[in-house]
């Protein structure tokens, strides 16, 4: 195996592992960055670069999962400079840069693939639209799972939307994507 797919893998690994904090109420966000953080701090005492190669992998995880390199600029660039690199080089892609949403029905709309007219989804679309803005605007606390073609046998058809919302946090995970979208509240 590469070095390129080990890398992928603890990626992977990591991202999985995160996720199901959403369901405990630990914030995703600030549990990663805590942990880059404490990373970087144990680098700092015993000058051990695997250290900075864990928090390399935890950053990779923390952009893929949607949230903005700019919101811990200072401590990623850090981290890069001490490995020798920077931004540019290790996250050239745009696909890193965190999706921010207006919370306008049309804004919101464009967060969820195609919805059609059917009986299996969790509802029509144009309520999933106005429950999300509701339930973030009124800053309800809970996960709310929306779901595209809800029925047995369907298989890659199934679509699911988790809007997630509690003292720490409010996005919304589009799971089988993996994107996560912020609100501009």
């Amino acid at each position: 195996m590469s070095e390129i797919d080990t890398c992928r893998e603890s990626v992977e690994a990591v991202k999985i592992t995160v996720n199901a904090l959403q369901y405990t109420g630990i914030s995703i966000k600030n549990t990663l960055s805590e942990s880059i953080y404490q990373l970087n701090r144990w680098y700092e005492q015993r000058k051990d670069s695997t250290y900075l190669e864990a928090a390399l992998i935890q950053i990779r995880a923390y952009m893929e999962l949607g949230f903005d390199y700019k919101d811990n600029y200072q401590l990623f660039d850090s981290i890069l400079k001490k490995l020798g690199t920077c931004r540019e080089m290790i996250f050239p892609k745009k696909f890193y840069n965190a999706k921010k949403i207006n919370l306008n029905p049309n804004s919101v709309r464009s967060m969820i693939r195609t919805w059609s007219c059917s009986p299996y989804h969790t509802m029509p679309i144009k309520e999933v639209v106005d429950d999300i803005i509701e339930k973030v605007k009124s800053h309800k606390n809970g996960i709310y799972t929306y779901c595209r073609n809800n029925r047995p046998g369907v298989g890659d058809n199934n679509d699911m939307y988790l809007l997630v919302i509690n003292d720490q946090d409010c996005y919304f995970h589009d799971v089988k994507k993996n994107k996560f979208y912020e609100f501009n509240i």
